[in-house]
Parts: C-alpha cells; structure tokens; sequence
C-alpha cells in the first residue's frame, strides 16, 4: 500500500464508490478511508459528485409507471394478507357505473389522501386482465397499446379522451356512466375537464 497521495491519484476511491472493487482491493480503500483523514475528505468529495451527477441527470419515470408500481406493492401486501382474488366483468358499452359497485363502495378502495396527478388501486392483476379503480387530477400522458384492449367507464367527474389514429385526433368528452375502448395501436391521452379528480374504473383485457 503506497502512501495516501499514491492512493488518491490511483483512481481506486472512484471505483470504490461505484461498487466496481473486488474484495481486497474494497477493503484496502476502507481501511486508507478510515486511516488518512486526507483519503475521507476526497472520498467524501468523489460522492457529493456523482450524487450531483445523478441529481442532474435523473430522468423521472412517467407518472403512470409509478402510480402503478405504488398500485401493485398495495396488491401485492393485500393478496399476502389474505385478500380473496375477485375478478370484476369485462367492460362494454353496455356496462353501468352499478355492475362495479362492489368494488367501488369498498372502504379500502379510496383514493389516498395526498397523491401527485395519479392514485391507482387495483382490483385484479393476472396476464389476461387487469382491472382497476384510477383517480386523474390533470389526466394521463399519450400512451399505445399493442396487445390489450383499454377499456374506460367515469365513475366521478369528466375528461376528454383524445385518440390519434392516421394522423387524425378525435376527442371524446366523457362523464360519469360514459364507456370508452380505446383501439390497438392508437395513440390516446386522458386530459380531466372537472374541477373535482375523474375516477375511472379502468380495464385492460389482453387482445
């Protein structure tokens, strides 16, 4: 082991705070960390860098992704302590705000008390379906699908549908009781009209 200045300069402590060390090589960087006052301090300096670095250059994850991974660690806790697998009908345009009421009027499927644009609760989650309770503050950014179907039924409040398909948007402006599929391959996007969250009750039934 060479002197502190030798170490600093080796390049060793910024792969040591990457996790990039085998094991000697990570214990010989702690043990000159914890013996040269020098080492920590330009240790110390290596990760306020690359923390500042990540800060920079974070990207944030699309809002739906992280309302539905919030979702599907709720789901998962529910199942694990006991919750009974239900499978609420597939949606069509026949379909009434009262064919879901069992699953709407449940004192556990509320939305949370403080959520950013998006609180989704899922009813059920398996590789043909997915069914879920989906409160929208603003909306829902463009998305396509490719192999399921995207069903909507508004259970409070009102939104716009925007649909794009061969370059043509259509909007359909919907309110509670209103029933929408959105087509395979098109790009749609779920912009909230009511002063008050839109709650839908969301389906996506694989094709």
């Amino acid at each position: 082991m060479g002197s502190w200045k030798e170490y600093i300069e080796s390049g060793q402590l910024e792969l040591y705070t990457m996790g990039s060390l085998q094991d000697g090589e990570r214990q010989e960087a702690e043990e000159m960390i914890a013996k040269h006052a020098e080492v920590k301090t330009e240790f110390d300096q290596i990760e306020e860098s690359l923390e500042r670095y990540a800060q920079a250059h974070a990207i944030e994850p699309p809002i739906d992704a992280r309302a539905l991974l919030m979702a599907t660690i709720d789901f998962t806790k529910r199942m694990m302590e006991g919750e009974q697998v239900s499978s609420p009908p597939e949606m069509s345009p026949k379909t009434t705000v009262a064919d879901y009421g069992e699953w709407l009027d449940r004192p556990d499927m509320l939305a949370s008390e403080e959520y950013d644009d998006m609180f989704v609760k899922l009813v059920e989650a398996n590789e043909s379906k997915l069914s879920a309770i989906v409160w929208l503050k603003t909306g829902a950014p463009p998305e396509v699908h490719s192999d399921v179907f995207e069903r909507f039924l508004v259970v409070e409040g009102t939104c716009d549908i925007h649909i794009i398909e061969n370059e043509e948007t259509t909007v359909h402006s919907l309110e509670k009781g209103d029933f929408l599929e959105i087509p395979l391959f098109a790009t749609h996007k779920v912009v909230v009209t009511s002063l008050k969250p839109c709650k839908v009750f969301l389906q996506r039934v694989a094709a």
